[in-house]
């Protein structure tokens, strides 16, 4: 099962996935009465770009921005951000995958 967890603008998420979709969940502490770490879904995907563009936009909508040039200054940083999170993981890789998985359709 896939269960990669990475670091997005100060927040710790998780990519996972049944044999029906893609699943991105943040991370919400541990149960004081067990001990488990505690996750919850933030969405639930048929592909996995589509569930990483959403976190992205999710993050980019939870910023300040008064003005469209602010928006696109965020929607950059965003952006840039998430990329770099990626690229201490197997996502790219799997982003690939999908990406020439769905050529071959």
């Amino acid at each position: 099962m896939v269960d990669i967890r990475f670091e997005y603008m100060g927040t710790t998420y998780r990519l996972t996935a049944d044999e029906f979709q893609w699943i991105v969940q943040k991370y919400r502490g541990v149960d004081p009465k067990d001990g488990r770490e505690m996750w919850r879904p933030c969405g639930y995907y048929a592909t996995l770009t589509s569930g990483l563009l959403d976190l992205c936009e999710r993050r980019t909508r939870e910023m300040d921005a008064k003005t469209f040039a602010r928006l696109q200054v965020n929607i950059e940083r965003s952006l840039d951000q998430l990329v770099d999170a990626l690229g201490h993981t197997d996502i790219p890789s799997l982003l690939r995958l999908e990406a020439n998985e769905s050529r071959e359709r």
